[in-house]
């Protein structure tokens, strides 16, 4: 940060074109003011998985750090910021150190509200992984595993299927239909690399900075210390984070870190 250089922090999934569709139609009205958000991430991890990596099983190395910080990023770019949250977890059916299910409410700052729940130790088709297509490692599903509400219209991804009344008529009893939005593709690894390049080569701005890190993790370790605690957790706006941690005047150098 006091050097200046930039930082890019490796969520790939915003580099997705489909997030970018998205971002927009959101932005755009789509849907109008979001007020709530759903979302799944469940499968399950083979023993092997395990094994290989014996760390894996350690307290800390759950799905809350280990799946749901990818999952938390996109709510958070795509919905707004996260100031609280209150969450539960399940200790290892396999007796490992970490949990290996947990749930959690989630506040935004918008006043929307929203859920999730991971877990890798559930045989099932929702999860980013295998809805997104993006690596054909994974076998994939016609199935969700976000489900976005607004006030004029809600939107699952990653089908990128909007749901509206027939002429924004929006009462329950008038007809509801899906529209699936169009969208490029391309593979979100490839296109974060070539933004980094720009990044380094001092081309473009970090869409991932240091800063959008470090508010993730924030959310992350709430989670982590409401599932331990049970008790409800506000999160702190990140600039009074770092400037506790580094000291004030540090603002106009946040975008590098």
């Amino acid at each position: 940060m006091q050097k200046g250089t930039p930082l890019l922090v490796g969520h790939h999934r915003r580099y997705n074109p489909l997030i970018q569709r998205a971002k927009d139609a959101i932005e755009d009205g789509l849907i109008g003011d979001i007020r709530a958000v759903h979302g799944t991430c469940w499968f399950y991890k083979p023993d092997q998985y395990f094994d290989e990596a014996p760390w894996r099983k350690r307290s800390g190395a759950g799905p809350i750090s280990v799946n749901l910080v990818h999952d938390i990023d996109l709510l958070r770019y795509l919905c707004g910021e996260i100031v609280a949250v209150q969450a539960i977890s399940a200790a290892s059916a396999r007796g490992f150190e970490n949990e290996d299910v947990a749930s959690a409410l989630l506040e935004f700052g918008n006043g929307a509200v929203g859920s999730f729940t991971v877990s890798d130790s559930i045989v099932a088709p929702w999860s980013w992984e295998f809805t997104a297509r993006e690596n054909p490692k994974y076998a994939p599903t016609a199935e969700h595993c976000y489900k976005i509400g607004g006030s004029e219209g809600s939107l699952s991804l990653p089908d990128l299927r909007i749901w509206s009344h027939n002429d924004r008529q929006r009462d329950w009893w008038t007809p509801i239909s899906a529209t699936s939005l169009v969208r490029d593709a391309s593979d979100p690894l490839v296109n974060q690399i070539r933004h980094f390049c720009d990044v380094i080569a001092g081309s473009a701005e970090p869409i991932v900075s240091g800063a959008e890190g470090v508010r993730t993790l924030q959310v992350i370790e709430a989670i982590q210390v409401s599932a331990q605690t049970r008790r409800r957790i506000e999160i702190p706006p990140f600039e009074a984070t770092i400037a506790r941690a580094f000291g004030d005047g540090i603002s106009q150098n946040i975008r590098y870190f």
